[in-house]
């Protein structure tokens, strides 16, 4: 049969703070209607950040193309702004050194189809990243740690990835530390409506209908838990993968009319907070 695109892959918008929020929320926007449409969505996020300085190219594929045949057409983006001019080495090549005996960190924390294994494991493929150890982490009790390693273990055996390295983190349910809680808090103090008790809190339904990534008291109820949960997380990436060459983890998914776009950004953004990879 015919096959067609179903994963896509984006560059992290690390500037959501300082750039419009409208373009933050159109951002998150993007992954909703990727989820949607049940894509699997990957982003990508390097210590560097992505060259955006040039001009994309991409060759259309005269197949998909209705201009006269033996044309060679490109399509050009234009992305320059007043500050976009970087002189620096492109970050992206550091998939193209040699990366050693280093490791391949890989956090399987739910079901997203597989995604987050097949990734590693195509990367291991490639000649520059063979050399390198996948170590997959996942979620469990104290109790039945041994039974659980046991499970994932089977598991990625039926999937023939060759990955034997697992390890149980129990400590991934824990809670985070105050400290932590503050500055995740901190990055959504722009952001913020603040409740007035004697107010009916029908009068902040105009303001969110006009600006949708604002955040009241009780998007942050809501979503709780799942805050909670990233910041946890964050912690525990800076435990056990310092060292890693690459990080994989299951992306959190901020439900549409639930999740406002900048409370979903701050989410992506403390979980692969200050990492070192690559």
């Amino acid at each position: 049969g015919r096959l067609k695109p179903n994963v896509l892959l984006m560059g992290f918008k690390s500037d959501w703070r300082s750039d419009s929020p409208c373009a933050a929320h159109s951002y998150i926007g993007i992954l909703q209607d990727a989820f949607d449409l049940q894509y699997g969505v990957c982003i990508l996020r390097t210590k560097e950040g992505l060259d955006v300085s040039c001009p994309s190219q991409s060759h259309i594929n005269e197949a998909f193309d209705g201009g006269p045949e033996g044309t060679n057409i490109v399509s050009t983006c234009s992305t320059t702004s007043a500050t976009s001019t970087v002189l620096a080495p492109q970050p992206i090549t550091v998939f193209q050194k040699k990366q050693g005996k280093k490791t391949i960190d890989v956090y399987w924390l739910s079901d997203d189809g597989g995604l987050t294994l097949l990734l590693p494991y195509l990367l291991t493929r490639r000649k520059r990243w063979a050399r390198c150890k996948v170590r997959v982490f996942v979620g469990g009790e104290v109790e039945k740690k041994e039974t659980r390693k046991e499970e994932i273990v089977a598991l990625i055996k039926k999937f023939r990835l060759g990955f034997h390295d697992v390890e149980v983190l129990p400590d991934v349910y824990q809670s985070p530390q105050p400290a932590n809680i503050q500055r995740f808090e901190n990055m959504l103090s722009d952001f913020r409506i603040v409740t007035n008790p004697k107010q009916d809190t029908e009068a902040e339904l105009p303001r969110q209908q006009e600006e949708p990534w604002m955040i009241n008291d009780q998007d942050l109820e809501k979503n709780k838990s799942k805050s909670l949960r990233q910041i946890r997380l964050n912690e525990v990436l800076h435990d056990y993968s310092r060292d890693a060459a690459l990080i994989v983890i299951t992306m959190p998914v901020g439900r549409r009319g639930v999740c406002p776009s900048t409370l979903y950004l701050a989410w992506l953004d403390f979980l692969s907070h200050d990492l070192r990879p690559p």
